[in-house]
């Protein structure tokens, strides 16, 4: 945040408006990949390759 000047109420604004985006049409092959920081990332990425 500092090297942006960003202020936190900034970026939480960001990261809400991101999270409530949800497209009309999603595309038909989307998959979720959990980022909870206790699920491996590469297996979940490795196994839809």
């Amino acid at each position: 945040m500092l090297r942006n000047n960003l202020k936190a109420e900034d970026v939480e604004a960001r990261i809400n408006a991101q999270d409530s985006f949800k497209p009309d049409k999603p595309h038909p092959r989307t998959f979720t990949i959990l980022n909870d920081n206790t699920t491996a990332l590469l297996p979940q990425i490795k196994s839809l390759l």
